[in-house]
């Protein structure tokens, strides 16, 4: 241990004075905070390190010198440090005090005062204990700062939602079916959202014949504002200026806008004023009053302004192409209407038509194979009663006739079956070879099967079918072969198969059909223009052909060359499995 020997050279009153005062002085000295004796003068009496680094400056710089001059550069105190409070109320102060170090950079420092009192109670100084806590003061700043960035951020984002919100619902808008006046209030309510809520205004319409401006829509306007404002010339006013111009206007106090021509303006209130317009064409005008004492809105939502006034214009051209095109459908509707009813009309009375044609073909059928029967057995017994040579020779006439009579008969009758579509098919199993070896052999009289060929080799297939009605069908191509080509010119029978598909081809050297004509072969009571005056004929039995090969789902066709012969093809599906 180290031992503090009494100086016998001094007194001991003086011994121990001296040992405070280095106690004392060492204490201020090394003090891990600053602290300083103010006199009344505002003076620093006494300072310690901590207080010459905290503003950068030596000790000599520091003493002496009035603290409002070394911490503010100014001319007198300032109320509110807190040596000047303990000054003034006698009582200690607190406070976080400003001041510029040697290179005038701002800082902090907490500093708390307390008074030094005299033996009459008086102040006489002030000794003030500093802390720098300037970092912890520029984190703060910097945080209270990014706290304000953070709520301007905020609102910004806040704002640009609102702002997206309306242009997505000016958007969907712009696709809805809504009639003109209630799309023009919801466009302008969307609108008046983002101005704000106390605004009013209203929506313009070009009308170009005119060259001016129409009020098609308003809200919160006064109604002699209304009355006045019905229409606006091109160029009059803010509104017809933005017309011209195209882009977005945005004033202040309105009532002192020489631009203003009208009474109805002299009232003070700010503008923004909003071309609508779609692929560049102009369509109308859009115009927001603000009420007195609102500011007008910031430059940047003159972005917004414009993007909003594109999507009401395209709103609005899609709003009158939507009306003019419901207008079109709506006639388009009533002559389909019409037609319709016309079609029904004539419909009824095809089917009335048709109804009638097959009563009376019912009707001379029964009426008319009566008779053929009577005559048929009459001249039979005629003929057994007389064997004259006349008398056979007219019951062969007659008989001939009566024959012919009754074969068109049935051939006018199936045919209106057919057109009609009450033919009944029984189908079963048809072998395609055996029904054409058949009818070769069979259905015609000898001198006609002499000149009948059928083609070898001859596939053996089946097909699904009523075996009768195709008999029937391929009779009469087979006969209308035999009976326009000249004798003994020889008709020819093919049988292939294609795909899924039997083809059966009749192949006459017949006179052809006149190019022009072929389109008409199947049809009924149809016959060739260089055949008619020579060959006797119903006209039916390619019409009954046909109508029997589509109605087992095949196809009928012919091809033919003038002066060369005919081919009538019939393709029909063969039997699956």
């Amino acid at each position: 241990m180290y031992e503090t020997k009494p100086d016998r050279t001094m007194p001991a009153p003086a011994v121990e004075n001296a040992c405070a005062e280095a106690i004392a002085r060492t204490i201020f000295e090394g003090m891990p905070i600053g602290l300083t004796v103010i006199d009344r003068d505002f003076r620093i009496r006494q300072a310690n390190p901590y207080v010459a680094s905290w503003l950068k400056r030596t000790l000599d710089e520091v003493v002496g010198q009035p603290c409002f001059q070394l911490l503010h550069q100014a001319d007198q105190p300032c109320p509110d440090c807190p040596c000047a409070v303990t000054f003034r109320t006698g009582q200690p102060a607190t406070a976080v005090h400003t001041g510029l170090d040697a290179q005038g950079a701002t800082t902090w420092a907490e500093i708390v005062s307390l008074p030094v009192r005299d033996a009459t109670g008086q102040v006489t100084c002030a000794v003030e204990a500093v802390r720098d806590v300037s970092e912890r003061e520029r984190h703060l700043h910097q945080l209270r700062s990014l706290i304000e960035d953070l709520r301007r951020s905020d609102e910004q984002l806040r704002r640009r939602n609102e702002e997206l919100e309306i242009l997505n619902g000016l958007m969907l808008r712009a696709g809805a079916p809504l009639r003109m006046a209630d799309l023009l209030d919801a466009l302008l309510s969307a609108a008046l959202r983002v101005a704000g809520a106390s605004a009013s205004g209203g929506i313009f319409l070009l009308d170009e014949a005119r060259r001016e401006l129409r009020l098609a829509a308003h809200r919160g306007l006064d109604p002699d504002f209304v009355a006045q404002e019905r229409t606006v010339r091109l160029g009059e006013c803010l509104c017809g200026m933005v017309a011209i111009s195209g882009e977005v206007m945005i004033t202040g106090g309105a009532a002192e806008d020489p631009r203003h021509t009208r009474p109805a303006h002299l009232a003070d209130h700010g503008h923004v004023i909003i071309p609508l317009s779609s692929h560049e064409q102009l369509l109308g005008v859009l115009f927001v009053h603000l009420p007195p004492g609102q500011g007008a809105p910031p430059s940047e939502r003159e972005q917004v302004f414009r993007l909003m006034g594109r999507q009401i214009g395209i709103s609005i051209e899609n709003a009158v192409l939507y009306q003019r095109t419901d207008a079109q459908l709506r006639q388009k509707v009533g002559e389909l209407t019409r037609a319709l009813s016309t079609v029904e009309q004539e419909r009824s009375r095809a089917e009335a038509s048709e109804r009638a044609k097959e009563e009376f073909v019912s009707m001379v059928s029964h009426d008319l194979r009566s008779p053929l029967t009577v005559i048929l057995a009459d001249a039979g017994e005629y003929a057994a009663a007389c064997t004259a040579p006349t008398c056979v020779e007219a019951r062969a006439s007659v008989r001939q006739s009566a024959r012919r009579m009754a074969a068109m008969l049935n051939e006018l009758v199936d045919s209106a079956r057919l057109e009609s579509g009450t033919l009944e098919l029984h189908r079963e199993p048809v072998a395609v070879a055996a029904l054409l070896r058949d009818l070769t052999a069979r259905s015609f009289t000898a001198a006609e099967r002499s000149r009948l060929q059928l083609g070898m080799p001859v596939p053996e297939v089946e097909l699904l079918g009523d075996r009768s009605w195709l008999e029937r069908a391929l009779v009469n191509v087979i006969g209308n072969a035999l009976k326009f080509a000249p004798d003994p010119s020889p008709v020819r029978i093919t049988l292939v198969v294609e795909g899924d598909a039997a083809v059966v081809a009749v192949v006459d050297q017949g006179p052809g059909i006149p190019p022009g004509e072929l389109p008409m072969v199947f049809q009924r009571f149809y016959r060739a223009s260089n055949t008619r005056r020579r060959i006797e004929g119903s006209g039916l039995g390619l019409f009954i052909a046909r109508q029997v090969v589509e109605a087992h789902g095949g196809e009928a066709t012919v091809q033919s060359e003038v002066g060369r012969g005919t081919t009538i093809l019939f393709r029909l599906p063969l039997r699956a499995g």
